[in-house]
């Protein structure tokens, strides 16, 4: 069993970079749904990312945000899921 304050640091740990993360899709949202010179909102647009889906016209994948957001969301809960196993650990022995 988890000890409650190291259950309540590893939650307000991931709680922070949670809201992190949240900022960095809103920020990133911003950006694609104005223009990157006049910063006027362009008509239309549905926040989406179009670098995603260039390669349908191109035949080539670009690189675009969300790829690389979704592989560090991945890796902080895989690193966050090794931090608790690890304090069970030292917690059982």
């Amino acid at each position: 069993m988890l000890h409650p304050d190291l259950y309540l640091y590893a939650e307000r740990a991931r709680a922070r970079e949670l809201e992190a993360e949240a900022g960095r899709h809103r920020l990133a949202s911003h950006y694609l749904a104005h223009h990157r010179l006049t910063g006027r909102r362009l008509a239309g647009h549905r926040l989406t990312d179009h670098r995603l889906t260039d390669h349908r016209l191109t035949g080539r994948r670009s690189l675009g945000l969300r790829p690389r957001a979704e592989v560090r969301t991945w890796e902080r809960r895989l690193g966050w899921l090794l931090i608790e196993l690890g304090l069970r650990l030292v917690a059982r022995y």
